[in-house]
């Protein structure tokens, strides 16, 4: 983990109320985005002249330009929030990783959007699927 900062469980849980609102308007971004993408897809269906421009080239571009424009929104609001000094795993299922240390061990205090608290941890080479409760205490 390097010399990245560590959260408590106190500072974890302490950041959640910002962490909900980020992730919120993260994951409407990435939804327009992911949808953006289709219609570019679409777009790209409808067919080319026989010049090879696309029929709907127009159309196109415009989602073409929205769509970088929300990869691009999608990216800053990522690295705002990893500023926090947490790492979003997974965006759509609203994913954050805290680095901490337990029992001398660097591992992750694991959060989903969603979930009251911090209550699971897993290690540092490990993701969600592996998360298990805290331990007591």
């Amino acid at each position: 983990m390097g010399s990245r900062r560590r959260f408590s469980l106190d500072e974890a849980n302490a950041l959640l109320p910002r962490l909900e609102r980020d992730l919120h308007l993260l994951r409407q971004l990435y939804r327009s985005a992911k949808d953006r993408y289709v219609e570019l897809k679409q777009l790209k269906a409808v067919g080319r002249r026989p010049d090879g421009r696309l029929i709907m080239a127009y159309d196109f571009l415009q989602a073409r330009r929205e769509f970088d424009r929300l990869v691009r929104e999608i990216d800053r609001s990522v690295d705002r929030i990893q500023r926090l000094g947490v790492r979003v795993r997974h965006i759509e299922l609203g994913l954050i990783d805290f680095p901490a240390r337990i029992d001398g061990r660097d591992v992750f205090l694991c959060w989903r959007a969603g979930e009251p608290a911090v209550a699971y941890v897993h290690e540092a080479g490990e993701g969600f699927q592996q998360r298990r409760p805290l331990p007591e205490g």
